[in-house]
């Protein structure tokens, strides 16, 4: 049989095997010839290299033409006369305060669009109750620190849109420094060429080594879904609240509270994420996936290497810990006095005006010097000792 198929196939003959093999054998006809030519203008290029480098100079130098079209949306704009404007408050911003900077934000857009060209403004602030609102929208609201502000030009009479955009944009940064603010598709065309809903959920790290920033944000994304996934065990979401000091002091949820963790943190650039109970192994910003639970975090940072703890309260929290001393610091000046004996720092002066953030900053690094020195905290004082497992069951 091998003697057979070997003469066959030197008087270019193929066995009768059926249709497939005949398309088989056509297609590879078919592609060594496109093989056999790309291969010899490979070798007529090494042999006119020259040309060849000039014919691609030629090329790139025309290419550079596209300069003056590149970044240009070749989808026809469609002026519908909406607008769609986010604001992002500072972190930790209450929403009844957000509505107050929400109103003077729509008062400048009156200013800035002629009344009589203006047909609605609406603000949708916030958070809605149920996850199930958040998953037929593309709103990027992730707290009650910002919302969407819906602009509906007169459809009579207005003038050119994009103009409208450019003043705002120009005049909100600069009334406003504060706040964050980017425009959002508001028209159905726009949102169907800007496909894709935003997350509402976005890890970014920030810092001078892509590979390590690049790893922190990957493992922080990972704690993220493997509590969702944890939660959703139990019947529980990211939406629930359930410490009734949490809701007594205006927090909606889980997420404004983490807000708050985040703008406590500073500026720092972070450098490590550890699990619950998980050693640290270097200095700088550390994240760890502890609960907000207080007695439950507390374990968790001393069997990850804390040795003294720097607790923030608002709602007054009377904890310590039997083997590392806890520093307590009042955020609200009203907290501090009502719960003297219990705290050692009233950062509340800083929202009263009599103290500045770098002061109390400076009190607060001096007071864990004393106490790393030997000192006793309030709660130690106290006799505070604390200690709460991570127990089984959902845990915010």
């Amino acid at each position: 049989v091998p003697i057979y198929a070997t003469e066959e196939s030197k008087h270019g003959h193929h066995l009768d095997l059926g249709w497939v093999w005949r398309l088989h054998f056509r297609f590879d006809d078919w592609f060594e010839g496109r093989r056999e030519r790309y291969r010899r203008l490979l070798e007529w290029s090494l042999h006119n290299r020259r040309l060849v480098l000039g014919l691609f100079a030629t090329f790139v130098a025309a290419s550079s033409l596209l300069v003056f079209i590149i970044g240009q949306d070749f989808f026809p704009y469609v002026d519908s006369g909406q607008i769609r404007l986010h604001v992002r408050c500072p972190a930790g911003t209450r929403v009844e305060t957000t509505e107050q900077i929400f109103a003077q934000i729509d008062e400048e857009l009156r200013r800035i669009i002629p009344p009589e060209e203006v047909q609605l403004i609406i603000d949708n602030i916030g958070l809605p109750v149920s996850g199930v609102n958040l998953a037929f929208s593309d709103t990027s609201s992730i707290s009650a620190a910002d919302g969407d502000i819906l602009i509906s030009l007169n459809p009579e009479k207005h003038g050119p849109t994009r103009g409208y955009v450019r003043l705002i944009r120009e005049r909100l940064n600069e009334k406003f420094p504060q706040e964050s603010f980017f425009f959002a598709a508001a028209n159905m065309t726009t949102q169907i060429l800007n496909f894709g809903l935003p997350a509402p959920i976005d890890v970014q790290v920030v810092g001078r080594d892509p590979e390590t920033n690049y790893a922190v944000a990957e493992r922080l994304l990972q704690m993220i879904v493997n509590y969702r996934t944890y939660l959703s065990r139990f019947g529980g979401s990211f939406d629930d609240n359930p410490s009734p000091g949490n809701k007594d002091g205006g927090l909606t949820n889980i997420i404004e509270k983490s807000l708050g963790a985040v703008a406590k943190g500073g500026s720092s650039p972070l450098n490590e994420v550890v699990d619950y109970a998980e050693r640290v192994h270097g200095p700088g910003l550390v994240f760890m996936n502890t609960p907000g639970y207080d007695p439950v975090s507390l374990a968790g940072l001393a069997a990850g290497g804390a040795n003294l703890i720097a607790f923030t309260t608002g709602r007054g929290s009377a904890i310590g810990f039997p083997t590392v001393p806890v520093l307590k610091i009042a955020t609200n000046s009203s907290t501090y006095h009502r719960m003297r004996d219990n705290m050692d720092i009233n950062a509340g002066r800083i929202a009263n005006g009599e103290a500045t953030v770098e002061g109390v900053g400076r009190e607060i690094f001096e007071k864990l010097l004393l106490i790393a020195s030997g000192e006793r905290s309030a709660s130690e004082r106290l006799g505070h000792r604390e200690f709460v497992p991570w127990r089984i069951g959902p845990v915010l």
